[in-house]
């Protein structure tokens, strides 16, 4: 840095005028850049946030004002900078923050809107994530709070079924699959049934007659009556995999009315703190 000083003498008194001179290979804006709002807040579920937007107003640039984002750190751990999108007039379509990307050029007077994303998936579990975004010219950084939003989506192979009646000594099965895909830390997935009843009447049959058990290669396992709720599997976070294979029969009797009777399967997600 080179400092020169230019000395007067008014009336007595010196007057020391310092100048500060741009040191080669330093990339300094030479103005207050103002940024609206100073704080973002995102909500996140999968796939990607809401789009949310930024103003950058600079005056006077001596060299573009560049900006990235930094790690934000949360209770599973790290959401990865390259995560973070940014588009602006000199980025075309989003790219990502990991590095320094233009928001003011080198301009009298300039303002820039900027629209922000963020891009999850089911590895990153609920909660607060905190960074800031950082400029390359020391300017005024923008601090960011993600909040991921937890997200279980369930689905069964084969999404319909009926169950034939029979009697429990001998019963006829049938085989459901089960898919999870979730972002919780640790879930525990329960089923239960609802009383079945006869289309076109009011007979029901009760949920004690509707039995689950896991699938077992020699058919060792418990039944489990449905008027409580059984637990079907539990893990982590992770992409759409199957969890488990269970067995569903019903138990007729002598008195049940002919015709066709109809529930509702239901599933229950309890995610551990």
């Amino acid at each position: 840095m080179k400092i020169l000083q230019n000395r007067t003498l008014f009336k007595g008194f010196i007057i020391s005028l310092t100048i500060l001179a741009l040191a080669s290979g330093r990339n300094i804006a030479f103005a207050e850049v103002v940024v609206v709002p100073v704080s973002l807040g995102f909500e996140a579920t999968m796939p990607a946030s809401s789009l949310q937007k930024l103003v950058f107003i600079g005056k006077g640039l001596s060299n573009q004002v560049m900006y990235k984002i930094l790690p934000a750190e949360g209770p599973g751990g790290i959401l990865l900078p390259e995560k973070f999108k940014i588009k602006t007039p000199y980025t075309g379509d989003f790219q990502p923050l990991d590095k320094f990307r233009t928001v003011l050029s080198e301009t009298e007077d300039e303002q820039t809107e900027a629209l922000l994303s963020i891009e999850i998936d089911w590895n990153n579990i609920p909660g607060v994530y905190n960074t800031r975004l950082v400029s390359n010219s020391g300017e005024r950084e923008v601090p960011i709070q993600v909040t991921v939003l937890p997200k279980t989506i369930v689905s069964l192979n084969p999404a319909k079924f009926d169950l034939m009646p029979s009697d429990m000594k001998a019963p006829i099965v049938e085989e459901i699959q089960i898919f999870v895909a979730s972002n919780s830390k640790q879930w525990h997935l329960y089923c239960i049934t609802e009383p079945l009843t006869r289309e076109g009447g009011t007979e029901q049959i009760n949920t004690t007659r509707v039995y689950v058990r896991q699938l077992s290669p020699d058919d060792s396992l418990t039944w489990h009556r449905l008027n409580k709720p059984f637990e079907v599997a539990k893990g982590g976070p992770g992409p759409n995999r199957k969890v488990a294979t269970i067995e569903l029969a019903f138990e007729s009797k002598r008195e049940d009315r002919p015709g066709r009777y109809e529930g509702t399967f239901r599933f229950m997600i309890y995610n551990a703190p």
